[in-house]
C-alpha cells in the first residue's frame, strides 16, 4: 500500500516495479482527490507508452495508443456492457507501450453484476494488462475485489507528500500508530497533545494526523472499512468546515476499537 500525493515519487516507483516486472496487473486508488487519482493514472500509462515523465497537472488529457478511459459516474452503462469493453480493450496487445492499460472512473458506481465479472477479468488478465479501479470511496466495493488489487490511498493533502521522510510528519506517523495500538484513556490523552500542539503553531497537525490514521489502516481497508469510512468522511468535513478538532478526533477515539 502506497500513500502519495507526489505524481512524480509514485509514478517513478510503480515505473521501477515495472522495470523489474513486479508490476501488479490491478491497482486500485481510492481516496477524495478524484482528479490528482486520475492524473497519477494517466501519468503512469503516459510513462509506460512514451518514456516521458509528466507532473499530471495538466488539464488536458495526454493522446496515447495503449491507455483508455471508462467513466462510470458519466455512463448510463454501470452493468456488465462496461465489462465487456473492458475485457475486449486488454486482450488486445500493446502497439507502443509494455502494458494496455485500462483506467475506471469512479469504480465504487459499478453494479455488483460489473463488479463480480471484473473479478473474473483481475484473475485471467493477461500479462500485458495493467487495471487501475479509481474510487473516493471504497465500502462499496466488494471485498473480493478489494483483495485482488494493489491498494494506493492518494491523499489530498499537500503536506502529507511522504511520511517516511519528513520529519514532523514521522512523528504524526508515529503518534498515529501509538493511538491505534493504545487504550481509550491514552487515546484521549494524545487527542489533547495533537490540538494543544496545534494552537502554536502553522502545520494542520489534526488533518495530519488523520491522514496518517487513513494511511496506517488502509493496509488492511477490507478488515477497517466502517472506520476508515468514518475517517474519510472526517477528513472531508475537517477540510471544508471550521468544525471543533478536539471533538472530531474525540469522536474518532470513542469510535476505534483495537
Amino acid at each position: 500500500m502506497v500513500t502519495s500525493n507526489n505524481n512524480n515519487n509514485l509514478v517513478k516507483n510503480l515505473i521501477n516495479l515495472s522495470h523489474t516486472d513486479n508490476l501488479s496487473h490491478a491497482y486500485l486508488f481510492y481516496g477524495e482527490a478524484k482528479d490528482e487519482m486520475k492524473s497519477q493514472a494517466l501519468a503512469l500509462a503516459k510513462k509506460l507508452e512514451t518514456g516521458e515523465l509528466g507532473t499530471g497537472s495538466s488539464s488536458r488529457t495526454p493522446i496515447l495508443i495503449d491507455a483508455t478511459i471508462f467513466d462510470a459516474e458519466n455512463t448510463s452503462s454501470l452493468g456488465i456492457d462496461i465489462v465487456r469493453e473492458i475485457k475486449n480493450y486488454i486482450s488486445q496487445k500493446p502497439l507502443k507501450s509494455k502494458k494496455r492499460t485500462v483506467i475506471v472512473l469512479g469504480a465504487q458506481e459499478l453494479t455488483r453484476e460489473a463488479q463480480n465479472a471484473i473479478l473474473k477479468i483481475l484473475e485471467d488478465a493477461p500479462q500485458s494488462a495493467l487495471i487501475i479501479l479509481i474510487a473516493t470511496s471504497i465500502e462499496r466495493l466488494l471485498p473480493t475485489i478489494i483483495s485482488r488489487l494493489q491498494k494506493i490511498y492518494i491523499s489530498i493533502n499537500k503536506e502529507l507528500n511522504d511520511l517516511t521522510k519528513i520529519v514532523p510528519n514521522q512523528r504524526i506517523k508515529e503518534l498515529a500508530d501509538k493511538f491505534l495500538k493504545a487504550d481509550s484513556t491514552t487515546r484521549r490523552t494524545l487527542v489533547k497533545e495533537i490540538t494543544d500542539e496545534e494552537k502554536d503553531g502553522s502545520v494542520n497537525l489534526s488533518i495530519l494526523f488523520v491522514d496518517a490514521l487513513i494511511m496506517l489502516l488502509s493496509q488492511k481497508p477490507e478488515e477497517n472499512g466502517p472506520f476508515l469510512k468514518e475517517l474519510l468522511y472526517r477528513r472531508r468535513v475537517l477540510g471544508e468546515y471550521s468544525l471543533n478538532k478536539r471533538l472530531q478526533l474525540a469522536y474518532l477515539s470513542n469510535l476505534w476499537y483495537n
